[in-house]
């Protein structure tokens, strides 16, 4: 199941999502697809992109806007990190691993 807490209106509030189309995991694959082959030539466009692929990850159930003001900004690309991993199937401890083998290469 995926989850994100954010703050609306000066309040938490938490949305979760139990289902994931085979679109949306093809949507993934495509928006990385993009990013490898340079075709999102900005970092704006990229962050652009991540947030409304994560606004249709959780069915709509907040808004762009909602997200780019209530989630902080360090964490943005951990959760679409952990988001994505999670359509794949891959496990929190797996991802850990990974975060910290690419941690230890820079």
């Amino acid at each position: 199941m995926l989850e994100i807490t954010l703050k609306i209106d000066g309040k938490d509030k938490g949305f979760k999502q139990d289902f994931v189309s085979v679109r949306m995991l093809r949507k993934m694959y495509d928006y990385n697809e993009r990013v490898l082959n340079g075709e999102i030539k900005s970092s704006k466009e990229g962050l652009d992109e991540a947030v409304n692929f994560i606004v249709e990850l959780y069915g709509k159930q907040f808004t762009a806007d909602q997200l780019y003001d209530g989630f902080p900004a360090n964490k943005l690309l951990r959760k679409f990190q952990e988001d994505t991993s999670k359509i794949e199937g891959v496990s929190e401890e797996k991802l850990e691993k990974i975060s910290e083998i690419s941690i230890e290469k820079n």
